[in-house]
């Protein structure tokens, strides 16, 4: 699963303004209180699901005479993000400008720095208008969907083995000395 702290860095990817027009960006978990409009709602409906790897050694480190082990793989997460607006034609010009950004920075995302890239894009997808009871005004969405692959790693913290024999005699007389 991403952490909080890599859902934090992808929603902070995200454009703070489109084509000129300022948005709030907004992650799932942090509607507390009405947002302003027009704005962007990160969600992440899948995470977690492997790519590559299986709890396989991912990286080995040497610090002096230390080692450190990392095992994990790579997982993919589905990014939904929401544009909403109050007016039709600026939900699709905001959309249609995301989408383009998108393609274009691959949200800026770099697998030697970040350990996350970007997997594919999603057609925008027109979602069903609501109303909104407190601006009493009708609330248009789209929805684009990105794959991000990032690595899932832990470290190994387990004492390595600095030497042993392997004894082998006759008469069943054998073992390991460590």
């Amino acid at each position: 699963m991403l952490t909080e702290t890599q859902k934090n860095f992808l929603l902070n990817r995200l454009p703070s303004s489109i084509g000129g027009v300022t948005v709030s960006k907004v992650k799932t978990g942090q509607i507390g209180n009405r947002v302003s409009l027009p704005s962007l709602f990160l969600t992440f409906p899948t995470q977690g699901v492997r790519v590559h790897f299986w709890a396989d050694q991912i990286r080995r480190l040497w610090h002096g005479s230390h080692e450190h082990i990392f095992y994990g793989q790579i997982d993919r997460a589905t990014l939904s993000i929401i544009v909403e607006s109050t007016s039709y034609e600026q939900c699709s010009n905001l959309v249609e400008g995301l989408y383009r950004y998108i393609w274009e920075t691959e949200l800026y995302l770099d697998w030697k720095d970040t350990k996350m890239r970007m997997a594919g894009v999603f057609n925008p997808i027109e979602m069903p208008s609501r109303y909104d009871e407190k601006l009493r005004l009708q609330v248009y969405r789209f929805s684009i969907d990105v794959y991000v692959d990032y690595e899932f790693t832990w470290e190994d913290n387990s004492p390595s083995i600095k030497r042993f024999n392997f004894r082998i005699g006759t008469d069943e007389n054998y073992g390991i000395e460590l």
